[in-house]
């Protein structure tokens, strides 16, 4: 048997009623860093190269190491919000990332 519950990792989805976008990272394998770009990349129709860097609105080693599986504590909800490439992004050590168009972009 094939266990296919990590294939929605990375998985962009979207609520139209809302424009909210919906993904979600999982430690090393989907860690934030790479997981952000890659769903807003996929939003905006555009090239991950063509993104201005992640780097220079937040620190990708700092944010994948707040939500590392061994630094979370299960009891403890951490989120970490910031806007990048016009959209408000907020993860959180549930695993949810949740990305939101914002009017003004960064």
């Amino acid at each position: 048997m094939i266990d296919d519950s990590d294939s929605r990792l990375g998985r962009v989805e979207h609520d139209p009623t809302t424009g909210t976008y919906y993904t979600n990272h999982a430690g090393e394998d989907a860690p934030p860093s790479a997981v952000v770009p890659n769903a807003l990349a996929e939003i905006t129709d555009r090239r991950i190269e063509s993104l201005r860097p992640l780097q220079q609105v937040v620190d990708p080693d700092a944010l994948d190491q707040v939500f590392d599986e061994s630094a979370v504590d299960d009891a403890d909800e951490v989120d970490v919000s910031f806007v990048y490439v016009g959209f408000e992004v907020n993860v959180s050590s549930s695993g949810v990332i949740v990305l939101e168009p914002v009017d003004d972009e960064e």
